[in-house]
């Protein structure tokens, strides 16, 4: 419970200094996160759709947040 309740505050105060559209883009790395995290920490198998489908994630978040020309 203590736990949900940081999470909630840190998002809100990563909230306050980020626009809606910019925070929204990073949602889609959170499942990217969890495969990560159940990968290293619980010792779970990442099958090569979940290595196609994180790199597709990743690859749409640099694609949304590069410098450059439109």
């Amino acid at each position: 419970m203590v736990i949900t309740a940081l999470a909630y505050l840190a998002w809100n105060r990563g909230r306050e200094r980020v626009t809606a559209p910019r925070a929204a883009i990073f949602l889609n790395v959170q499942p990217v996160v969890g495969v990560s995290l159940g990968v290293l920490v619980m010792g779970d198998a990442a099958s090569p759709f979940t290595l196609a489908g994180g790199v597709l994630v990743l690859g749409g978040l640099y694609a949304t947040v590069r410098p450059g020309p439109a």
